[in-house]
């Protein structure tokens, strides 16, 4: 289950549709132990809404001061996935305040979300 404050939105090469921001976070903190008091696992999770020609490369970026953004985690390529496709990969627990999705190369029709606990497709 997700909820708004969960969703990148629409992914592209520039970017997601919304910025996640996880509030100022220390050197200490880890994402999951940061906003709950405990650890559990996270996925970051990508779907294909329409069938897509090329390789499509998910990847997650992070910035403090939500303007300049790095590459944080690139997932595997994925080659002509089709409509309904779903890309999974661990949300990492060490990150910068401003989390966003990116693609690797210029895509349309990809969405992004977090989902708490073992990564599962979004009935």
């Amino acid at each position: 289950m997700t909820d708004f404050l969960s969703r990148f939105g629409a992914v592209t090469n520039t970017g997601s549709e919304n910025t996640l921001d996880f509030g100022p976070i220390d050197g200490r903190a880890a994402m999951q132990s940061h906003r709950t008091g405990e650890q559990h696992e996270a996925a970051v999770v990508f779907h294909a809404a329409a069938n897509i020609t090329g390789a499509v490369t998910p990847k997650l970026q992070d910035s403090d001061d939500n303007t300049t953004f790095t590459d944080l985690v690139t997932g595997q390529a994925v080659t002509n996935p089709k409509a309904g496709a779903f890309a999974f990969f661990p949300m990492p627990k060490t990150h910068r305040r401003y989390v966003r999705a990116a693609l690797a190369a210029a895509a349309t029709g990809v969405t992004a979300y977090l989902e708490p606990g073992p990564a599962k497709p979004e009935k």
